[in-house]
């Protein structure tokens, strides 16, 4: 890579993120932190560019360093820069009907199309039987259905204004409303228009995907539009591959497959041993550290994956429920990051543990494991090595049956990760608090309930304070007041 783009006015190197492509069809860009590549410029004192450059290969050495933001597909047709529809242009302006189309709407592969028939309005119709893209149904073959479809996908306005000449009650429902001129043209065949039904053709199919493979192409050309390091690339096609299914997923993967991602991810995770970290090439901090080599970064492998289920935010802010199946735990120099097998993207996948919100739940165990905004790290690492001592309100997940309790490793003896047993403490007065505050708030609910609005705490518990607290509150009120009683008992004894 040519570090001269890290250049000031001045000559001297300052942290940039990697260029976007310049007059591309497909727009990406790097949204990567700095901070560290800043501290690490600031720490060498004006680095010159050999200097720099190991700088920069160390803060971003791999492709989980790397945050990237890319143009999605749909996205890319509906901008058409660089005409990369080509002569179908005109594709865009009917783009979200062509969804309806094909059974499945995360592709547009051949085996998708839908066998059904479609109504399309005139402008539409025009366009897609021009292009070959739909066949037209004989309308001497229409059925119930067809008429049905039809009619309710009209206004009820419009069916008013159908009924109203053939004296049929207005004041019915829609759907009574379609049935009554439904059964008014089969008793009176030709008395309304008939509808026109298409269905999507072979060609439709091949001319998607053929745009699909130049909106891949495209990222391809942008990629060398600049000399980007190839953990940059990787992290392009994985999310590329993430935001797509279908040919477009299949394409990127292709692509990883050529940079080398996928031999790298498969290579089965070596079996860690406690001997291991005896040896005179690692060394150990006392604290809640990291047992690293001269010469790597630490890595927890997990010789037995275990199956972890949580919700993910994405680089485009999306959040999605995932199943992961966690394979190795490698810490960055910034942040910690899992890889595993994701079953909803049925993709090999990487996740940036402080994206990781609200729980995590071991599935076959049923563990839920509470998370702290700002001890993620700590407690994941903690839950999926075996080493939680926290108890938590289990929640029933069905159990996997490619998970076994039994394997989980042992974080002491199996994985480069040195925790010594006071590291635990902190957990285990943490459940003696919640013990105290529990009988608290059972006898002064009005004060110590509210102390369950703090992060450290679930929603379970707040509903279940709160619950108590408004109980107790309407036994309060509810209850004779003893006072005034006694002061009308004696206000008559006053009287006689």
């Amino acid at each position: 890579m040519d570090f001269a783009y890290f250049l000031d006015d001045a000559r001297n190197f300052r942290a940039r993120r990697l260029p976007s492509p310049k007059q591309s069809a497909i727009r990406f860009k790097d949204v990567s932190d700095l901070y560290e590549l800043r501290e690490e410029i600031r720490d060498s004192s004006n680095p010159n560019e050999r200097q720099f450059q190991q700088l920069y290969n160390h803060v971003f050495d791999s492709y989980y360093a790397f945050d990237v933001e890319v143009e999605e597909f749909d996205d890319a047709v509906q901008a058409n820069r660089q005409k990369l529809l080509g002569k179908y242009s005109w594709l865009k302006k009917h783009w979200d009907i062509l969804y309806s189309l094909f059974d499945d709407d995360d592709s547009f592969a051949q085996s998708s199309l839908s066998e059904e028939w479609h109504s399309l309005d005139e402008q539409q119709a025009t366009a897609f039987i021009k292009a070959e893209f739909v066949e037209q149904k004989d309308p001497l073959t229409l059925e119930y259905t067809d008429w049905s479809n039809h009619l309710h996908d009209l206004l009820l306005a419009d069916l008013k204004d159908l009924a109203k000449p053939r004296k049929i009650k207005l004041s019915q429902k829609k759907a009574d409303l379609v049935r009554c001129l439904v059964n008014y043209e089969e008793e009176n065949p030709g008395s309304l228009v008939k509808p026109t039904f298409f269905r999507p053709t072979l060609l439709l199919s091949q001319t998607i995907q053929a745009i699909q493979t130049s909106y891949v192409d495209a990222i391809e050309t942008a990629l060398t539009s600049f000399d980007y390091p190839k953990p940059f690339k990787i992290a392009i096609w994985l999310e590329v591959e993430d935001l797509h299914s279908g040919s477009i997923s299949q394409m990127a993967t292709a692509h990883l497959k050529s940079l080398g991602y996928l031999s790298e991810v498969l290579e089965e995770p070596p079996i860690v041993t406690q001997t291991l970290a005896k040896n005179n090439n690692y060394q150990v901090n006392i604290s809640y550290s990291k047992v690293e080599k001269s010469d790597t970064k630490p890595v927890n492998s997990l010789p037995n994956s275990c199956i972890a289920q949580f919700s993910y935010i994405s680089n485009s802010g999306e959040m999605t429920t995932r199943r992961v199946r966690v394979d190795k735990i490698e810490q960055g120099q910034n942040d910690s990051y899992i890889k595993g097998f994701c079953y909803l993207r049925n993709a090999l996948r990487t996740f940036n543990m402080s994206r990781i919100v609200d729980e995590l739940i071991i599935v076959g165990t049923g563990e839920v494991i509470q998370l702290d905004e700002d001890e993620n790290t700590d407690i994941i690492i903690k839950a999926l090595t075996g080493k939680n001592t926290t108890q938590k309100t289990a929640l029933k997940v069905e159990p996997n049956s490619l998970f076994n309790s039994s394997l989980l490793p042992d974080m002491k003896t199996r994985s480069r990760w040195a925790v010594p047993e006071d590291s635990y403490s902190v957990e285990t007065k943490s459940g003696i608090v919640k013990f105290l505050l529990f009988v608290a708030i059972v006898f002064i609910p009005y004060i110590f309930a509210w102390f369950t609005l703090s992060k450290h705490y679930s929603i379970k518990w707040r509903m279940a304070a709160f619950g108590w607290l408004i109980f107790a509150l309407w036994i309060t009120l509810t209850a004779p007041d003893k006072d005034r009683s006694t002061e009308a008992t004696a206000a008559v004894v006053n009287l006689d």
